[in-house]
């Protein structure tokens, strides 16, 4: 009977997670009419780079590489920056973590 109970909560958890990452995407979808440079990257970096959000991804050759979000597509395409390596890394929004997700959310509103 416990475990019954514990498998629902863990659905019900994953639902609503569900439901936060769809709500989040649509109001930055609502946000993104153009593409949206966040940082510029020509101007070198800065303290305010160390600041932005986030996404890793796992690669054949380390655990993960990590990218600072600088630009958002039109096409909800997210740019990453890694100051590790300097690359660019581009993935679509449906990609990322929630947690990032949210930090971009939070990054497009400021000031609103």
């Amino acid at each position: 009977m416990e475990n019954s109970l514990t498998n629902q909560l863990i659905d019900n958890y994953y639902e609503e997670l569900s439901k936060v990452r769809t709500e989040l995407t649509n109001r930055i979808k609502d946000i993104v009419k153009e593409n949206i440079v966040i940082y510029d990257t020509s101007e070198g970096t800065d303290d305010t780079y160390y600041e932005l959000p986030t996404f890793y991804i796992v690669n054949k050759y380390s655990q993960y590489d990590t990218y600072s979000i600088v630009k958002i597509t039109k096409d909800l395409e997210i740019v990453g920056d890694s100051w590790e390596e300097g690359d660019e890394y581009i993935q679509d929004i449906t990609e990322l973590s929630l947690d990032s997700l949210y930090d971009l959310y939070i990054e497009l509103t400021k000031g609103n």
